[in-house]
């Protein structure tokens, strides 16, 4: 480390130091007199600093879900000191002034995400209320914003975060993990005695014993046996700080359990495991002894049951639902069996009998509504009732309102204002969301996203019987859901996705207008990159792709000219950085769309090639300025395709398969045959493509010898420029390699085949024209399912997958359709309607099209 770094370290090092330690001293002036405070002080100031410093959010809110979900609550009741909740305020806005303070320095411009004019709304109802004549103190008043205002934040994290599948994924997993702790620690809590409970900490006792105030927490749950005396029983607390928490947790964790577990049905350690964690959720419910989590979960399995429904997916969702239903009757009947009386309290919601004791308990405090929305419809004064009851100064402190819903409690402290303004916004969502997730394709998508919202209809349900969104967990979620949704499913296809590689986008251009059919000054050029091959796929799509829109009414031209060479009113760059420059070095594509974007023009990227992966070290070293290179020409753009998936996620792209390059020949079958000589029986096996080392050559002659064991006749097409020479093949089988071919010549060959084999290492996927190729002319495909693999293709039922790793498995498919015509015959139609549907020229043409419009 040379001098001028080692002097750059110890100032940063000094100031972090500082910083850690001025919180520190803050931290402990606010904090409450105990031993534990000054080493609690500490490490609170030094995760502060990480979060304020630290520009990887999705790590310091994995931190604070982890802290709210297993530690902010028990550490309050344990010690007894209520105002360890500033921990968590502390902790959730160093990460904003960490974002806010990162975004001026910067410069950035921050893009209000949709549904912001709920959120402002929200916000000016709720610094309305400081104006009530109804209001105690100031201070009271000032601090009593805080359970309205204090998760509101998490909307705008929650769209700038969870903007792909895997996010997801890992959201719900850390959900299902901290609903199953618990759960666990709901179980110890139930088997303890009262006065055992109680002595967990001073908060434990005065919420158990009610003093201060406050209620017992504690319901008889019937008469001992042996002594004839009534029994006291707990009501779990979980990990938070009152009852319900671990039910809350698990009520909210159930969906997305069920989606994991539906999407991991092939696989079955997956399913299991999935299964596992989702019965952990349940567990979690089922010991709160909180029958309005128990309602609220039934609510949220049954929404999510009804929002993925099709008969397309009955088996998968029954699949799901059976498996977790296995988990969860497996744990019915040991809390049954088990001595802490858990099922005590849920005797009143039997099917039977759950809308007469939904009537007896909350129907008097539901019948005050129409009451409070008369009495207080500007709000009885912001503080009067929920977490902010207790701060001294209140407006009327021998007044007791009820707030046991979100209904009354939204009305007392927000007057009838409030009250419409979340609920009509918990309506936009949740209907329109409903509605929405619906029609999205991609499979792994739509049920997280449908886990969601059936979560979100969970905690709106269980607010008849509480203030759902005041306290956590229902607080953090409801904003973070909400702003995650925003992103999902109310966000308009141009708006661009400032959370992924796309951040920092510059303005968008103003809208192009693109009418249906024609206007032929609408002008579109076509880029490709100037280094030309032999045999160059990128130049064929853009050809093909030009064509499509030219019948849309468009004027379209191709070149290989830089972006900002001739002006347009869009330009369509294609993507690979080996097409703009030796070893991918391919800094032109960016400077050259910044400048096309100063003259007026709109911008559409299609990623065709991203970066190499890093298989070795050289690959390493070239992907590494590729990724610096992709980030710079996606900034550029105004809408970007890629026809990969993943990284259409990872990008926050639209998602565009590729089409075929070649004319549609099936009709020259018989005279192809012919003039290849093949005989009339022969079964003719079709491979398609380069020596690229994601084509395993090998597994083509395992699959025709796998053929050959029930035909007499196969023969072997390996087709493609530079394709590599099939070995190993038996003797009986004949071999045809010949070598480059034109586009119509390479048809033909297609059109003679029976049979595809694609063996890709990564999985056949969307960005594969040899298998559109194979699509458009009907054939039977029998391929590998791998990372790259589309969910269209996977549910699609048109191809024959089998993983990638299993090559036994990809000879046993050959051979099973090398014996049997009629399932051949049923996958190249299946495949051809596929093409037509989803993969043809003007399905693409008509995406591009409405995506620019």
């Amino acid at each position: 480390m040379t001098p001028l770094h080692r002097t750059d370290a110890a100032i940063g090092t000094a100031v972090a130091g500082v910083a850690i330690a001025a919180v520190s001293v803050g931290a402990a002036i606010a904090l409450p007199a105990a031993p534990f405070t000054l080493l609690l002080a500490l490490a609170f100031g030094a995760v502060c600093v990480w979060m304020f410093t630290s520009a990887r959010y999705a790590w310091s809110l994995v931190a604070l879900l982890l802290y709210l979900a297993l530690v902010d609550g028990a550490l309050r009741l344990a010690s007894g000191h209520s105002e360890l909740t500033l921990l968590r305020d502390g902790l959730l806005y160093a990460i904003v002034l960490g974002v806010v303070v990162r975004g001026l320095v910067r410069g950035q411009a921050l893009e209000p995400p949709p549904l912001t004019g709920w959120v402002v709304a929200f916000v000016a109802v709720v610094l309305v209320q400081l104006a009530n004549p109804a209001d105690g103190s100031f201070a009271h008043s000032l601090a009593a914003l805080r359970p309205h205002l204090e998760w509101v934040p998490l909307f705008f994290f929650g769209y700038a975060l969870l903007r792909t599948a895997p996010r997801l994924r890992i959201f719900f997993v850390l959900l299902l993990v901290v609903a199953a702790i618990n759960g666990a620690v709901n179980f110890v809590q139930l088997n303890l005695s009262v006065s055992q409970f109680a002595a967990w900490g001073p908060g434990y006792y005065q919420r158990l014993h009610g003093t201060d105030g406050l209620s017992g927490r504690s319901y008889a749950g019937g008469t001992d046996p042996n002594t004839g005396k009534q029994i006291s029983r707990n009501r779990s607390f979980g990990l938070g700080s009152d009852i319900g928490f671990g039910g809350a947790v698990g009520m909210l964790a159930l969906p997305g359990g069920l989606a994991l577990t539906v999407l991991a049905r092939r696989r079955t350690r997956q399913a299991l495991l999935y299964a596992a964690l989702t019965g952990g959720a349940v567990f979690a419910v089922l010991t709160s002894a909180q029958r309005t989590s128990v309602v609220s979960a039934v609510v949220a399995a049954c929404a999510f049951a009804l929002i993925v429904s099709s008969a397309r997916r009955a088996r998968q969702l029954l699949f799901g639902l059976a498996t977790v239903g296995l988990v969860t009757g497996a744990i019915v009947f040991f809390l049954a069996n088990g001595p802490g009386g858990a099922f005590y309290r849920y005797s009143g919601i039997a099917p039977t009998r759950v809308v007469p004791t939904a009537i007896d308990s909350k129907g008097g405090t539901l019948a005050l509504v129409p009451q409070y929305v008369a009495d207080f419809p500007l709000g009885a004064g912001i503080g009067s009732v929920g977490p902010a009851v207790s701060l001294g100064g209140q407006a009327h402190p021998g007044r007791v309102l009820n707030g046991d819903s979100e209904a009354t409690y939204l009305l007392v402290e927000l007057g009838v204002a409030g009250l419409l303004v979340l609920l009509a916004f918990s309506l936009r969502l949740i209907i329109g969301s409903w509605r929405r997730v619906r029609r999205v394709a991609d499979d792994e998508q739509r049920l997280l996203l449908a886990a969601l919202v059936a979560a979100l209809v969970a905690l709106v349900t269980s607010g008849l019987a509480g203030a759902a969104t005041s306290n956590t967990p229902g607080g953090p979620f409801f904003w973070f859901a909400a702003g995650t949704l925003s992103f999902w499913l109310f966000r308009t296809r141009m708006q661009p996705a400032a959370g992924s590689v796309a951040t920092k986008l510059r303005p968008a251009a103003p809208p192009l207008a693109l009418p249906p059919r024609a206007r032929s000054t609408t002008r579109i050029r076509i880029v490709c990159g100037p280094v030309h091959a032999e045999v160059d796929a990128i130049r064929d799509y853009a050809d093909h792709l030009a064509s499509a829109l030219a019948d849309r009414g468009l004027e379209v031209e191709v070149d290989r000219e830089p972006p900002e060479a001739h002006p347009a009113d869009v330009i369509l760059l294609n993507y690979n950085p080996f097409s703009y420059g030796r070893r991918g070095f391919a800094r032109a594509p960016a400077a050259g769309l910044r400048r096309a974007r100063r003259r007026g023009s709109r911008i559409c990227l299609v990623v065709h090639e991203s970066y190499v992966p890093a298989l070795n070290w050289r690959w390493a070293v070239l992907g590494a300025w590729q990724r610096v290179q992709l980030r710079r020409v996606v900034r550029c753009a105004d809408v970007v395709f890629t026809p990969v998936e993943p990284l259409a996620r990872k990008l926050a792209a639209e998602h565009l398969p590729v089409g075929s390059n070649l004319p549609d020949l099936r009709r020259c079958r018989g005279d192809e045959r012919a003039r290849l000589a093949l005989p009339r029986d022969a079964l003719v096996i079709a491979a398609f493509g380069t020596g690229h080392p994601s084509r395993r050559i090998e597994d083509v002659a395992g699959a025709a010898n796998a053929a050959a064991d029930v035909h007499q006749q196969v023969v072997v097409l390996n087709l493609g420029a530079g394709a590599p020479p099939v070995r190993g093949l038996r003797e009986s089988v004949r071999l045809i390699e010949p070598g480059w071919l034109e586009a119509s010549d390479v048809a033909r060959h297609l059109a003679a085949a029976d049979l595809f084999v694609a063996p890709f290492v990564d999985g056949v996927s969307t960005r594969r024209t040899t298998l559109m190729a194979a699509l458009q002319h009907g054939l039977p495909v029998v391929g590998t399912d791998g990372r790259l693999t589309d969910g269209v293709l996977r549910s699609s039922h048109a191809l024959t997958l089998v993983p990638v790793d299993d090559r036994q498995g990809l000879s046993d498919a050959a051979r099973a359709l090398a014996g049997d015509p009629g399932r051949r015959h049923a996958l190249g139609a299946a495949g051809r309607e596929l093409y037509e549907r989803a993969f043809d020229w003007p399905v693409i043409a008509a995406t591009i099209v409405a995506a620019l419009r």
